[in-house]
């Protein structure tokens, strides 16, 4: 148990779980991490940072250490619920990734308020894993900051080095959120592999102001990431909601307030998408 402590930094933390409750964490340059790590709860804390306020991910090698019976046990991030909290950042307020070399699965993020951050939502796969059952329930998230390109949602499969193996992202749900941004949702996966079962439920979506991503390229979560012709960049669609190389993409029961109204809001390249009782305004 961590409580009414500052950053956290966790790796390979084994089956029996960790409770980190009441964080206060106010450091300019720091990133709150979990590696490879099962059974976390973050509870009531205040995170501003100007790094990752939480950040999930995984190491490439497939195994690290053997479990209490001696057996091998892979490197997973598992089993994490988040509740009750404030976030900002300068950077993603919630990130997977980069590393992201086997699993990531069984995720919960709910009550949580999100500010004056870049990326709301951030989920960069790049080593070949994949990030699986993810709810967002109950977000609440006004984005802003000082960098040129913002996203409220930033989804993408690229490859950490041209041969990595591609990796996979689906079972991904947005549920009773609300969403006030100047930028933009981009999700996209790679030619060889579509992100899978992507639902936005009951989610308010309010667009503040059209920034001209006209001459974006999409990041990649890391500068020393090079960008592959064998990946795809659609970040500078003239589009509000940029979706490619998807499958089984959602859309019900959501509003969208443009700011223009003759400013397009959805974008498709690739991707299977149904939209049931959206209203634009």
């Amino acid at each position: 148990t961590f409580e009414n402590t500052n950053t956290i930094g966790i790796s390979n933390a084994n089956e029996y779980g960790i409770f980190v409750t009441d964080l206060l964490s106010l450091e300019p340059e720091e990133q709150n991490f979990f590696t490879n790590t099962l059974n976390i709860t973050i509870t009531n804390s205040d995170i501003r940072t100007g790094d990752d306020a939480i950040c999930l991910k995984v190491t490439s090698k497939e195994k690290l250490w053997t479990d209490p019976n001696g057996n091998p046990r892979p490197r997973v991030v598992e089993n994490v619920h988040v509740k009750n909290c404030y976030l900002e950042s300068d950077d993603s307020a919630l990130k997977f990734g980069t590393g992201s070399g086997n699993l990531t699965q069984n995720i919960l993020f709910e009550d949580i308020i999100i500010r004056n951050t870049r990326y709301a939502v951030g989920f960069f796969m790049m080593d070949g894993g994949a990030y699986r059952n993810v709810l967002f329930k109950n977000l609440d998230v006004e984005t802003g900051s000082r960098h040129a390109q913002e996203y409220a949602v930033f989804m993408d499969i690229h490859q950490r080095k041209i041969d990595s193996k591609v990796g996979r992202i689906e079972g991904i749900k947005f549920e009773s959120c609300t969403f006030k941004t100047k930028g933009i949702f981009y999700l996209s996966g790679h030619p060889q592999q579509t992100i899978n079962d992507i639902l936005f439920e009951k989610v308010s979506i309010v667009f503040e102001d059209n920034l001209d991503n006209s001459k974006w390229k999409k990041p990649k979560g890391n500068k020393k990431i090079k960008r592959w012709e064998s990946t795809s960049d659609f970040a500078q669609q003239n589009a509000k909601i940029i979706l490619g190389n998807g499958e089984k993409i959602r859309f019900k029961d959501v509003s969208i307030q443009k700011a223009s109204p003759n400013y397009p809001i959805f974008w498709e390249h690739n991707a299977v998408v149904d939209t049931t009782n959206v209203q634009i305004q």
